[in-house]
């Protein structure tokens, strides 16, 4: 099943993709059983908001708190997880600076890519690519997934993003504009 949900907000867009995982998902038997859903696209125009009381009020900040971590140049000490190393040293590549280099050569190239997959390491990101394109003089962001237990983990890791989106956006000097997310295999637990 293929959907595709369109909010002004972060929040109002994952709140849309629940209610559709959570009525049409198929409940899948495995070690811990969940709810799966195929192929959801979430896109939101506003890149700018990032509060999310419903996820707060339900989840509380510790798991947001642990996303932050492993996102920060420190990473996660306790998982060993650490995005900011994947983004601004894979390899000794920033990422992002390349990204900004390319995109101000050819503002309309479709290959503007962060990638987080690796095949070196174990366990792989929830967040396999990001990808930046400007058209219609903004700075477009889309994220895929692989695998997202999509009520606990979307929300934290798009705060995240779009925060990688601003940097970009202040470093191309163009404003930002919407965000879409495809979640391949969108799971409740």
């Amino acid at each position: 099943m293929n959907n595709s949900f369109k909010a002004d907000t972060l929040e109002r867009a994952w709140l849309k993709a629940l209610r559709t995982v959570i009525s049409s998902g198929e409940l899948i038997q495995d070690k811990e059983p969940f709810i799966e859903i195929q192929n959801l696209q979430i896109a939101y125009n506003n890149a700018f908001e990032i509060q999310t009381p419903h996820y707060t009020r339900t989840f509380g900040v510790e798991f947001a708190d642990y996303i932050h971590r492993v996102y920060s140049p420190l990473g996660d000490q306790k998982s060993g997880r650490n995005y900011h190393t994947l983004i601004h040293e894979h390899e000794g590549v920033d990422q992002v600076a390349e990204v900004v280099r390319k995109l101000k050569e050819d503002p309309l190239t479709r290959s503007a890519t962060i990638v987080l997959a690796d095949a070196k390491i174990p366990k792989q990101p929830c967040v396999t690519e990001i990808n930046f394109s400007i058209r219609h003089n903004l700075l477009h962001m889309t994220a895929v997934f692989k695998s997202s237990d999509l009520t606990k983990k979307f929300i934290p890791d798009m705060i995240e993003l779009s925060r990688i989106h601003e940097q970009m956006s202040r470093a191309l000097e163009i404003a930002r504009g919407g965000i879409v997310a495809h979640l391949l295999s969108a799971q409740i637990y």
